[in-house]
């Protein structure tokens, strides 16, 4: 039944012609790990898979999505299901990680070369047409460097604060109230407003 629907699943992904790929690698116990799914332009989601990787280089990462794409053509019969998702492929998402960007390369390379064997007709087609069936948009996540640039402010706060609070001392019974060994006012206040107002937020996180 499960195998029925996978493959179900599998043949409608590759039926779809505007699709975006998410890909992130992430370190466990000594090992790598890179996932991959993809979206749809009705923003449906779909996994395509979880992979253990030997190392965490650019080229793992392709040979491994590469590996998962065979995997569809052997669930599906072999009839290159797999590299129809590859070639409704559009656009893509990562970090700003060096492998990412460098994998993002190398699969448009690839997805190129598919493409020459999946499109009838293409030694027909124009310098133009080719390019823009070829043509990928890469987006990157700035998330990371948003919480790197809070991380700064926080600190920067932190110590203004402190110079602040020895020069103008606030009169209260509980010093604790005043001052936290970890963070700054401003970012207790903040965290704590956010959690306070917004459903489902995290005032141990950065949910402002």
């Amino acid at each position: 039944m499960k195998l029925s629907i996978a493959t179900k699943q599998v043949e409608d992904l590759s039926k779809k012609s505007n699709l975006t790929l998410y890909s992130d690698e992430t370190s466990k116990f000594g090992k790598s790990f890179e996932v991959f799914a993809v979206t749809d332009e009705d923003k449906n989601s779909y996994l395509l898979g979880l992979r253990e990787m030997n190392c965490k280089s650019s080229e793992t990462v392709l040979e491994t999505f590469k590996d998962i794409l065979q995997d569809f053509n052997d669930l599906c019969d072999g009839n290159d299901v797999g590299f129809k998702v590859l070639t409704a492929i559009k656009n893509t998402m990562s970090d700003r990680a060096s492998t990412e960007k460098k994998f993002q390369n190398l699969l448009e390379n690839y997805r190129t070369t598919i493409l020459t064997k999946i499109i009838d007709g293409w030694p027909m087609l124009t310098e133009e047409e080719r390019a823009a069936s070829s043509r990928m948009n890469n987006f990157f996540c700035s998330l990371h460097l948003l919480v790197n640039f809070a991380t700064v402010c926080g600190e920067g706060l932190k110590k203004f604060e402190s110079l602040n609070l020895k020069d103008h001392p606030i009169q209260t019974d509980d010093e604790s109230e005043t001052e936290s060994g970890t963070e700054s006012g401003t970012i207790r206040l903040l965290r704590t407003s956010a959690k306070s107002f917004s459903r489902g937020v995290d005032e141990k996180k950065w949910g402002v």
